[in-house]
């Protein structure tokens, strides 16, 4: 017996409870701590799992649950429903005892279940009589049919069965059988003789009565499957076929009754008993097992054939009184039918008790207190019926459709509720989950949003970071070119030189006039190129002076760096305050100034095209923001690096040339859209 130990409470069960509560846990799956209060829930329903879940699903089932008895102090015999009765402190006598035993509780009804050592107990003896206590119908073995075989012997072939509740021991005790083998020889020694004497008193009657014949249950089943050909069965004895067209319409109502479609079908599509019960008791229906003898029409013409059970079809089955309650109850009533020849049917006979055939037993789902303290719901025979006639048929089943349809009724509304509160239950919990489910993709969006804003928050950083990056190492680029043409200046006036290379080498003499109306005027060598042309004008522009004074050219380079240093929106010069402070310093101490700052700059970690250029120093271009012109005719000079001045006609030996800056069209556009938001 299990033993389940919660709440500091041992719980003794029997292996049906222990099934019940597994049963309960996978439907409800209650929490572990609420184990001892669903035993005791399920003890206070009489372990009726579908009455205790209901209560359980009402939501209110722990109230009055502190008073229910602890399981040491458990007596099965208790109901707490009800009040414990107060005894009488005096004895009682045992005369005394035995007549208000006899007086108050006698009773002649069958069907109640009466245990007289019980009667101190008022709540169980009321229990007791308001359920009636019936058979109980157990279902068959779920593998009956592979432990039904023939063992061969030398008279032939017997069959053996075991089931479930028959099982038969070879190893018989010689004194039993000794026992069994004197009453046995007596009885048949008594039947010769009775059977003597009855042949020599008939000798002399003038007509002998015929005696309806019995036919019994055989002792085992001949065939594994032995389907009952209705059509055949009914055939009447004279002219070989049906009888007439009201027999054919019954015949079909009979047909739809068991569930046959084609009348001319054998009734083999037989649903398996232990299914049938499994609905019955799921839906609380009526199972109407109707067991018949030996049809089969190949032993028609012997003793074998059952003529009780064909006269039973014929004219009790098929009468139009019984046809009609079966059809009035078809919606809530199953019939199995099957010839006892067969191993199921036969089975089933066993299971009932059937000694002859044919009979019929209507089996539901009710209240039973057979073997159960308060009652419980159990698959009961309701009722063996009377089919000696159609009118007992039909008083039978009336009987029984009247005295349970309200029960069973009742159970199948509980049964529905119970479903429907599952389905509610489910419902909400798949509601729930669908909730949870719509907030955890919301939360998820939410996330995905913060991460894509945070995302493109650090892209436009990146972004604004190496375009501070660009314009620093370009502004570092221009400077270093300024530097370089100051070196140039100072080289050719501390050597004395320029008018010795005016001599020796010829010069192209260039007018420049910007944008502001600015003009200046600067002589090249032939051998400069067109790019170092572009360089030398983007240094003026850059220092933002015409002036070719080379003090005034030094004092641009360190207004420049200064303006520099100061803007925010550059990053060099930042830590180089004491070196750019006075005015005294000299070309070469400016040329390692922004030659330290352009090596920071190369020496930045990073994978990006922008830091690759400017660590390689090779693929870094500097782009001009102006084109030289020449007026008449127009002609836009070049960027060629291998192109020189004294290529070019329009420049060589002497021109003019207009520096026109280039206006990008996004700033353009910028600029306008910030204009129509002033206005």
């Amino acid at each position: 017996m299990p033993i389940i130990i919660a709440a500091d409470n041992e719980f003794h069960l029997s292996h049906e409870e222990e099934d019940k509560l597994n049963q309960f846990k996978a439907i409800s799956d209650f929490p572990d701590e609420d184990l001892s209060l669903i035993i005791r829930l399920l003890r206070n329903h009489s372990w009726n799992l579908e009455a205790a879940l209901s209560r359980y699903f009402d939501g209110n089932w722990r109230e009055n649950m502190g008073s229910v008895i602890t399981p040491s102090q458990n007596n099965p015999f208790i109901d707490v429903s009800f009040p414990e009765p107060v005894t009488n402190t005096l004895p009682l006598s045992p005369q005394m005892t035995t007549a208000t035993t006899r007086n108050n509780f006698n009773t002649t009804d069958p069907n109640i279940s009466t245990n007289y050592n019980d009667i101190n107990n008022t709540s169980f003896f009321r229990t007791k009589r308001l359920i009636p206590s019936i058979p109980i119908v157990n279902r068959l073995p779920a593998d009956f049919k592979s432990k039904f075989q023939l063992v061969g012997l030398t008279k032939g072939n017997v069959p053996y069965y075991t089931t479930a509740t028959t099982t038969y021991n070879n190893s018989q005790n010689i004194f039993y059988l000794l026992f069994l083998f004197i009453p046995q020889s007596i009885f048949k020694i008594v039947s010769f003789l009775w059977s003597v004497l009855s042949k020599l008193f008939n000798n002399g009657s003038a007509t002998i009565v015929n005696k309806p014949k019995i036919f019994r249950l055989p002792k085992h089943p001949t065939q594994n499957t032995n389907p009952i050909k209705l059509s055949q069965v009914l055939i009447s004895n004279d002219t070989g076929t049906l009888n007439t067209t009201l027999m054919k319409q019954k015949l079909t109502k009979l047909n739809d009754l068991l569930g046959n479609i084609d009348n001319n079908r054998d009734y083999n599509d037989r649903i398996p008993f232990n299914d049938m019960l499994d609905i019955c008791e799921k839906e609380f229906k009526f199972l109407l097992v109707i067991l018949l003898g030996d049809l089969d029409m190949e032993s028609r013409d012997t003793n074998k054939f059952d003529t009780n059970s064909q006269k039973f079809l014929s004219h009790v089955l098929l009468d139009d009184g019984v046809m009609k309650i079966l059809h009035d109850y078809k919606d809530d009533l199953l019939v199995y039918m099957g010839s006892v020849t067969e191993i199921e049917p036969w089975l089933v006979a066993r299971n009932l008790n059937v000694k002859y055939t044919p009979e019929c037993f209507m089996i539901g789902n009710v209240l039973n207190s057979n073997n159960s303290v308060n009652g419980t719901l159990r698959l009961s025979v309701l009722s063996k019926l009377k089919i000696t006639s159609p009118r007992r048929l039909q008083n039978s089943l009336k009987l029984v459709f009247d005295r349970y349809n309200a029960e069973l009724v009742v159970g199948r509304n509980e049964m529905e509720e119970l479903k429907m509160s599952r389905e509610i239950k489910q419902l909400q919990e798949q509601a729930y989950q669908e909730s949870l489910l719509k907030d955890q993709l919301k939360e998820e969006a939410k996330q995905l949003k913060l991460q894509e804003a945070k995302q493109k928050q650090m892209e436009e950083i990146n972004r604004l970071n190496q375009l501070k990056i660009k314009e620093t190492y370009k502004s570092l680029k221009w400077l270093s070119n300024c530097i370089n043409i100051f070196k140039d200046e100072l080289s050719k006036v501390s050597m004395n030189q320029e008018s010795h290379d005016c001599k020796k080498k010829k010069l192209a003499t260039l007018q420049f006039r910007t944008s502001k109306g600015t003009r200046f005027i600067k002589k090249f060598d032939e051998a400069t190129s067109l790019y170092s042309i572009y360089i030398n004008i983007g240094c003026h522009l850059f220092l933002q002076t015409d002036s070719l004074n080379i003090d005034s050219w030094k004092q641009s380079i360190l207004d420049k760096i200064k303006k520099l240093k100061s803007d925010e929106s550059l990053l060099c010069f930042k830590g180089a305050a004491s070196m750019v402070g006075g005015e005294n310093i000299d070309v070469a101490e400016l040329e390692t100034l922004v030659q330290e700052e352009l090596m920071k700059f190369k020496n930045i970690e990073g994978q990006n095209r922008l830091n690759r250029d400017i660590k390689n120093n090779q693929s870094f271009e500097l782009e001009f923001n102006f084109e030289l012109v020449s007026p008449f005719p127009r002609y836009q000079v070049p960027t060629e690096k291998t192109v020189t001045v004294k290529e070019i006609p329009q420049l060589w030996p002497n021109g003019s040339l207009l520096i026109e800056e280039i206006i990008n069209e996004e700033e353009t556009s910028e600029e306008g859209s910030e204009y129509d938001e002033e206005e």
